[in-house]
């Protein structure tokens, strides 16, 4: 969102945009839901409370071969997927990629091969941890995630995730303040709904409400 939201015009509608996201995105979510659930009930041994790369690539491929033409849904599904990631990764190495042209002065190619390649070699570690490399298979105890992939999405969606939201509704909230941030996403007329509301939500309870999102993710780790 700070990347495609920078470029957006000051004639645009972040409000509407906000809105449609959060609508499209929360349906699909639903939908996705309604559909594996339901199929993987019928699978002895499935675990309904898996996700990230255990769900992606243990617990549905086990759905896809129970189902007729499985074979082609599940290629189709990690074709999408595969998509899905690398409009995800160009999202978000642009923020990086735009500070070392801005702050370093360096030309779009170097910087887009120093970042991707950097990213490149980090991932290396979380592919060699389903089984390659005994040590990234066994890398923490179990509520970690046990192997090192899932210890990274561990860390980043327990605590990076959480810590980044809300220092950004502090930054937005106090520092920026909100009169001014008000004032940017109304200019030339902006459709944004009830603007003092969003002024509240942003300084007083979108902090408390990460926070306890935060606690809840740290505390089953350490219990």
């Amino acid at each position: 969102m700070l990347t495609y939201g920078s470029y957006l015009s000051r004639k645009e509608s972040i409000g509407r945009s906000a809105f449609w996201v959060v609508i499209l995105d929360t349906s699909i979510a639903l939908v996705a839901g309604l559909i594996v659930f339901p199929v993987g009930f019928t699978l002895a041994g499935f675990d309904p409370s898996s996700s990230g790369p255990g769900l992606l690539f243990i617990t549905l491929p086990e759905l896809f071969a129970t189902m007729p033409a499985g074979a082609f849904f599940g290629a189709a599904f990690f074709v999408l997927l595969a998509l899905a990631a690398l409009t995800s990764a160009i999202s978000l190495l642009e923020i990086p990629v735009s500070h070392c042209i801005d702050q370093f002065k360096w030309s779009r190619k170097k910087s887009v091969g120093v970042i991707a390649g950097s990213a490149f070699l980090l991932s290396i570690p979380c592919a060699l941890a389903g089984g390659a490399v005994d040590f990234l298979t066994n890398f923490t105890a179990p509520a970690w995630g046990g192997d090192y992939l899932q210890f990274t999405a561990t860390i980043w969606n327990n605590f990076a995730l959480p810590i980044g939201g809300l220092l950004l509704s502090i930054f937005v909230g106090w520092v920026w303040g909100v009169d001014k941030a008000i004032e940017e996403l109304v200019r030339d007329h902006a459709w944004f709904p009830a603007p003092r509301l969003w002024g509240v939500l942003i300084r007083y309870v979108a902090p408390v409400a990460i926070v306890i999102v935060l606690l809840t993710g740290i505390w089953p780790l350490f219990v």
